[in-house]
């Protein structure tokens, strides 16, 4: 597993298990499998941006791209949002 997945994969869960949500709850709101959204979970898919601003949105915080984290106040970083590493696949609207 790459370091990345697997730390993305951890904060989805800390978001998740802070709002008291099961995996198969918090996959219905974003639209997808709970199978999926436990290898997200577990860092054994790569999911595409669309996926993780689903799941972001489900939990109700911002996904957020890396390179654009210098922009982000560091206030916002610990609760609101999921980091997503600079080098992901997929468009970033």
């Amino acid at each position: 597993m790459k370091p990345e997945l697997t730390r993305i994969g951890k904060r989805i869960r800390q978001l998740r298990k802070a709002r008291g949500m099961t995996q198969g709850v918090a996959a219905r709101k974003a639209g997808l499998m709970a199978s999926t959204w436990s290898r997200i979970e577990t860092g054994k898919n790569k999911p595409k941006v669309r996926t993780l601003r689903a799941m972001a949105d489900a939990l109700g915080v911002t996904a957020i791209p890396q390179p654009l984290m210098d922009t982000i106040p560091a206030a916002l970083t610990n609760e609101d949002c999921v980091i997503i590493a600079g080098h992901w696949s997929g468009d970033w609207p």
